[in-house]
Formats: structure tokens, C-alpha cells, sequence
């Protein structure tokens, strides 16, 4: 049995790797030698894998940076900073170096999350080949092939699958063994991203409310699994709660952006826009080039035989908490208020905005932390996952007692259906190892002042102040210099921290050479503000022009330390 049992998961790895090369073959080929990022949240994430295991081995608290947003810092309790992923690809990077292990992690994780899916979908229906054709659906959903280039948080869905299944095998056998088992994916889930874990508790009370009888019996058992849980999730809970306690979170100004990232109705039902062969066929259609969370599509054969399983569950037989765990993740998905086609209608107005049909998700804002999770179209990742478990027990029944043949044809016409509607967009983008030449001058000099880029950015989940286009990539670049920077990209930024960094005259004055709107005040800083603000660099790059910027610095007379025919590195003396 467990002979049989191992070759069944070493056969759905294979199936699912090879699944991975195909449709990312331009980043596998380049596995040890780029990294698969877009250069923007993916230079954010690669600073987070520096940051976090670099200041625990210096003795610094790692969910309180002072390397950014210089020199007031930001607290990262609530940032997504991935720790499990981050403390995971430090050694593996004293191994096969930095680049090869970021992508293994990432590169990985797509795989796992088919192997995930087919786990939940196998304990379901019993079905190696149905399973099969479900993990595929889940890890080619358009939510997750869009993620792979920069939201790495979100691109480790595995979590949700497999936390799901440890629970499910509790209530199968209630044992200590499995109980811990379950909390430690729970905890795995917490590590890697806050969402996941309020989705994957979401579908467990779903799940516990439908099998309440069962429940009543294993509250001890759980209550081992929530223990162990907590003893996993306490690194990164306890920054959590000093940074509510220090008000690090402000309260959301209105809908936080829900109403911006919800799920469009028609999304459901028609493909993604970067699918590449038909995506053109739907811009006209939506209006929009593409949105990750405003169109959750799973694929229509997906929505076709789990739409069957609950229409004909009479004769196929029950199909478990699944539809409803669907159905309620993707109402939630839905948003504040209904969307069609961008369509919103006005009947209403709330919070300054105009809608006919308010949705379930309008209460997120008056939740305490869950109002945190400010784009619900991410909650059709559960939903999706739910319909694929929903979609693997219709395709199971429908083959069961028929020829061993025809089984094999009807799966294997199936995922082929999944696959080619759910197909990923080429390329995957690429971001170089290597750094501009004129930061190895910072590097090699002695002076541990800060560094002042130019241009000077400050972004979080808001918005921005300075010029943003391609510069998280220098986010990157700081963990090769190893000096603090001006600039910073967090989730959040609380606004007491934001006023604090707009109370240095010399940031205004810069954002004014800048043209930011809203800042014009008299320049007039030297060199001696800039060090006594404790700057010891400052950079700039003729690909991004400022030419105020560049024209006031060179007036400073600075010593210019290197220039490699793009970046220009001055001392502050």
C-alpha cells in the first residue's frame, strides 16, 4: 500500500515538474544564472531574503528595519516579508549561491502547489489521475502564473492545500501524530503569508461546521494541532502585536482599495487576457489589458463539471463542504460591491462611492486586522482551489466503473482542456544577478553612511512619492552595498512615519528638484545637511533622469566616487 502510495506522488511530481519546465522554461533555463522577478516586487521580496536572516545573525530584530526608509526605518511585522521562505533560501544560497536558490524556492513552489492540490484532491476522490487533472488546474490558475515574477508571498499557494489535507486526515484518525502534523502546516501557512493562513481558517470552519459532530469529539486534538500552531507562528505573531500595540497600522482611509482589486462577474467566465492564444480576443471585451484579482478565471471545464457535481449530486453522491467553501470565497472575491464588466451601478453611495449591489465584503472594513486584507479578488485563490476539488470528485464518478481505457482517455482529454485554457503567459521576465560596477565603489569604502538614490522613492500599497518606474530594483542593490537607504518600499507605511520622513528638510527639497507634486520648497541643502543627516552617498542614474537633481548635486562640488557610464556614485565628505 505504501509502495503503491509513493509511486502515485513520485509520478504526480514528475507529471507536475514537467508541467513547470514547459511553461517556464525561460526562467528554468536561466535557473543559476537570473532570477525569475520583473525587478519591482521581486527586487522587494530578494531585499527581504537578505534582510531578515542577515540582522537575526547580527543580533538586530529582523521585523524592524533601519536599513530603509532612512533614517527613521519601518517595522515589518506586518509587511510580507515571507520569513519561512527567507530563512529557508539562506543556507540553501551558501550551497548553490543566491540566485539558484531563490528560484529553486520559487520555481519549486509551483510545483508544489499542483502537488498540493492533487493531495487535497486525491484525499477527496480517490482518484490518482482526477487528482491529477485538479492540481493542474490549481497551480496554472491565472492568480498564480501572474505571481511568479514579483509576489512571491502569494505565489507559495502550496500552503493552502496541504494545510487543508492534514486537517481533513485529523477527522479521518484522530491521533497526537496528526494533530501536530496539522499544526505545523498551519504554522508553515502563517510563515508565508498572513492571507493564506485567514483563508486556509476561513475554509477550516467551513469544514468544521459541516462536520460538527466530528468536531465536538476532536477538540482536543485540535486544540494539540492549535498549540503547535502557535509555538510555530509566535516568531512572527509576537512582531504583529507590538506593532498593533506601537499603532503601526493605521486604519484603512475608506475601502483600503477593495473597491479597486475585486473580482469583476464576467472574470469568472472568460479567460485571462494574456492567454497567448486567445487573451486578445477578450481585451475589447473587458476593457482592460489584464488584472491578477479583477478576473479569477479557473478555466470553464473546471466550472462545468463542478457546477455538475452539485446539480447532480443526487446521483453522483455527496461532494463534501467544497461548493460552499466556493461559493463563499468567491462572493467574498466579488469585493464591496458587485461588479460587471466594470459596470457598478449608482442606487447607493457609501464611503464616497456609487453602487447598486452591496456584497458581504463591505463588513471587512470594520474588522480589526482582517481589514488588512484589502484586495479581496485574492480570495478566489480558495475558491478556485475549492472548485478544482469540486471539479476532480465529478470527473472521478463520472469514469468509475467504466473501461480502464476509457478512464485513461477521459483524464488525459481533460488536463489537456485545463492546460491549454489555462495556459501562463510568456516570458518569464528575468532580473541580472549583477549590480551596476559604481556600487562596488560603496561597497569597498569605509564609510557606513546611508545612501541617498536619486531619484528619491518612498512606496507602499497606497501609492508612491518620487519617481517609482523599475526602481525597487534598487532595493536589490542595497543588499550588495550593505549601507542603509533613503528610499523604501513596505505594504503600509504608517503615517506617523511618513510625517516623520517628510519633516527632513533635505527630502523635501530633493522631492522638490524632482517636481513632486506638492513639494516646493526653497533648495538650499549642502553637503554638511546631507552628513548630518547621517548620508554618506549619494547615486544617480542617467536612465532615470532628473536633471535638477544632477545639476544642484554637481553644484555641491562632492567628490564623485565612480561612474560606469549610468550610475554615478559622490561621497559626502
Amino acid at each position: 500500500m505504501r509502495g503503491r502510495l509513493l509511486r502515485s506522488v513520485l509520478a504526480a511530481t514528475a507529471g507536475y515538474v514537467l508541467i513547470t519546465c514547459v511553461f517556464y522554461w525561460h526562467g528554468v533555463r536561466h535557473m543559476g544564472a537570473a532570477f525569475v522577478s520583473d525587478g519591482g516586487d521581486g527586487a522587494d521580496f530578494l531585499w527581504a531574503y537578505w534582510h531578515l536572516p542577515h540582522a537575526l545573525l547580527h543580533g538586530h530584530n529582523p521585523f524592524s528595519a533601519t536599513g530603509i526608509f532612512f533614517p527613521v526605518g519601518v517595522r515589518l511585522g506586518f509587511h510580507t516579508t515571507t520569513p519561512l521562505e527567507a530563512f529557508a533560501i539562506w543556507p540553501l544560497a551558501k550551497v548553490v549561491g543566491e540566485v539558484l536558490a531563490v528560484n529553486l524556492v520559487n520555481l519549486g513552489a509551483v510545483v508544489l502547489t499542483g502537488l498540493g492540490g492533487w493531495v487535497l484532491a486525491r484525499h477527496e476522490c480517490h482518484d490518482d489521475r482526477a487528482a491529477f487533472v485538479a492540481g493542474a488546474a490549481f497551480m496554472l490558475l491565472p492568480e498564480h502564473t501572474g505571481r511568479i515574477n514579483g509576489h512571491w508571498n502569494l505565489n507559495h499557494a502550496w500552503v493552502l492545500p496541504f494545510a487543508l489535507w492534514a486537517l481533513l486526515r485529523l477527522y479521518d484518525k484522530p491521533s497526537a501524530r496528526r494533530a501536530l502534523v496539522l499544526g505545523a502546516f498551519v504554522g508553515v501557512a502563517f510563515l508565508t503569508d498572513l492571507t493564506y493562513f485567514v483563508f486556509w481558517l476561513g475554509a477550516a470552519v467551513v469544514i468544521a461546521v459541516a462536520r460538527r459532530r466530528e468536531t465536538a469529539a476532536l477538540a482536543r486534538r485540535l486544540a494539540v494541532g492549535a498549540l503547535a500552531a502557535a509555538v510555530l507562528c509566535a516568531p512572527v505573531a509576537l512582531p504583529m502585536v507590538m506593532d498593533l500595540r506601537h499603532h503601526e497600522l493605521d486604519p484603512l482611509p475608506q475601502f483600503g482599495g477593495a473597491q479597486e482589486h475585486s473580482a469583476d462577474l464576467l472574470g469568472f467566465f472568460t479567460p485571462s487576457t494574456q492567454h497567448p492564444l486567445w487573451g486578445r480576443l477578450f481585451h475589447a471585451v473587458k476593457g482592460t489589458v489584464f488584472g491578477l484579482e479583477e478576473y479569477p478565471y479557473v478555466g470553464l471545464l473546471i466550472l462545468g463539471l463542478a457546477l455538475y457535481a452539485v446539480v447532480r449530486r443526487r446521483r453522483l453522491g455527496p461532494v463534501g463542504p467544497w461548493p460552499v467553501i466556493a461559493a463563499g470565497f468567491m462572493l467574498l472575491a466579488l469585493g464591496p460591491y458587485l461588479h460587471v464588466n466594470g459596470w457598478t451601478g449608482g442606487r447607493f453611495e457609501y464611503m464616497g462611492f456609487r453602487f447598486s449591489v452591496p456584497l458581504p465584503f463591505i463588513v471587512f472594513h470594520d474588522l480589526p486586522v482582517l481589514s488588512g486584507l484589502r484586495i479581496p479578488g485574492r480570495f478566489s485563490i480558495m475558491g478556485g482551489l475549492a472548485l478544482d476539488v469540486t471539479a476532480a470528485v465529478a470527473l472521478a464518478r463520472l469514469v468509475r466503473g467504466r473501461a480502464v481505457r476509457v478512464q485513461w482517455v477521459a483524464c488525459a482529454v481533460a488536463l489537456v482542456v485545463v492546460v491549454v485554457d489555462l495556459l501562463p503567459p510568456p516570458p518569464t521576465p528575468l532580473q541580472p544577478e549583477a549590480v551596476p560596477a559604481a556600487y562596488r565603489a560603496i561597497e569597498r569604502s569605509p564609510d557606513q553612511g546611508a545612501v541617498l538614490e536619486v531619484p528619491l522613492t518612498w512606496r507602499d500599497g497606497f501609492g508612491q512619492v518620487g519617481d517609482v518606474a523599475n526602481n525597487d530594483v534598487l532595493l536589490y542593490y542595497a543588499t550588495k552595498h550593505h549601507r542603509p537607504v533613503a528610499s523604501g518600499m513596505i505594504a503600509r507605511l504608517p503615517n506617523k512615519r511618513r510625517a516623520a520622513l517628510y519633516g527632513f528638510p533635505v527630502y523635501r527639497q530633493v522631492l522638490s528638484l524632482q517636481h513632486q507634486p506638492g513639494f516646493t520648497d526653497k533648495v538650499d541643502f549642502s553637503d554638511a545637511d546631507l552628513r548630518a543627516m547621517g548620508i554618506g552617498f549619494v547615486v544617480y542614474h542617467r536612465s532615470r533622469p532628473m536633471p535638477d537633481v544632477l545639476a544642484y548635486v554637481q553644484g555641491l562640488g562632492l567628490p564623485q566616487l565612480a561612474d560606469d557610464g549610468d550610475t554615478v556614485v559622490w561621497h559626502v565628505p
